[in-house]
């Protein structure tokens, strides 16, 4: 049996949000790649977190943010009913999830919004 996928962390942001700008490149040659590491990223335990870390920080770039809350909610529609050693979102990150949504209700971008 594989070992299961490692967690990402807050040490992860900046590779997550780097990303996320790559993807959102115009040039094929940088965009396929990064959206072949966010497909392989959605499936590992504490992207949702890192997602809502990149969107609740308003200094990141604006399309980074807003593909962030697409994939978020691409990565909750997948996976959130799961269960855990499927692939599924893990009890700890669903309850992480719902407090730090609930912080980002007063969002000032509608595009963004939660």
């Amino acid at each position: 049996m594989a070992a299961p996928p490692e967690s990402l962390s807050a040490a992860d942001l900046p590779a997550v949000l780097s990303t996320l700008n790559a993807a959102l490149n115009q040039s094929q040659e940088v965009r396929r790649p990064a959206e072949a590491v966010l497909a392989a990223l959605e499936g590992r335990p504490g992207f949702c977190s890192c997602l809502l870390e990149v969107i609740a920080c308003g200094g990141n770039e604006h399309s980074a943010r807003w593909l962030a809350a697409t994939q978020l909610k691409n990565c909750v529609q997948r996976h959130w009913r799961s269960r855990h050693d499927q692939g599924g979102v893990s009890p700890e990150e669903k309850a992480h999830v719902r407090a730090k949504l609930s912080s980002l209700i007063p969002q000032e971008d509608n595009q963004i919004a939660v």
